[in-house]
């Protein structure tokens, strides 16, 4: 089985933790580890799932190109995640969804994010769920915590 229809079938049958996985085959540095983890353990992978398929990702936000499966390893473009993210009207997506993406995005990549606020926004089971991602990542050295920035 080739890594694609590895991912094809990832998307199709598993749940968002074991997406996580399948994504993060190959090289990755800590931090995007810990952040797709966390967008894995989010509603069964929901957001890597949109983010994964063009299809599904709300074209306005600029997501469609956000992840290549062509490319293996696959990698998340945070960057081009933190830009879509700069225009939160462009998303069609619940606020305490969107505050998930928000915290995941700053844990691998360059994007700003008032903590305060998006925490505020999740559902008491989600922000246990960002807390211990944050924890996790905080943990980090800080050269492993720079390497993605």
């Amino acid at each position: 089985m080739t890594w694609q229809q590895n991912i094809g079938y990832a998307l199709a049958v598993t749940g968002g933790l074991e997406l996580a996985g399948h994504l993060l085959v190959g090289d990755h540095d800590a931090n995007e580890r810990i952040a797709v983890q966390l967008l894995g353990r989010h509603r069964g992978g929901r957001w890597l799932r949109t983010l994964c398929v063009p299809e599904l990702a709300d074209l306005e936000a600029g997501l469609e190109d956000v992840v290549d499966l062509r490319e293996s390893p696959v990698r998340i473009n945070w960057r081009l995640l933190a830009a879509a993210l700069q225009v939160p009207q462009g998303f069609r997506h619940p606020a305490d969804d969107l505050a998930m993406l928000e915290i995941a995005a700053p844990i691998a990549g360059p994007h700003r994010v008032n903590l305060r606020s998006a925490l505020s926004l999740l559902k008491p089971d989600d922000r246990v769920l960002a807390a211990a991602a944050l924890s996790e990542a905080a943990l980090l050295p800080a050269d492993a915590a720079t390497a993605s920035a």
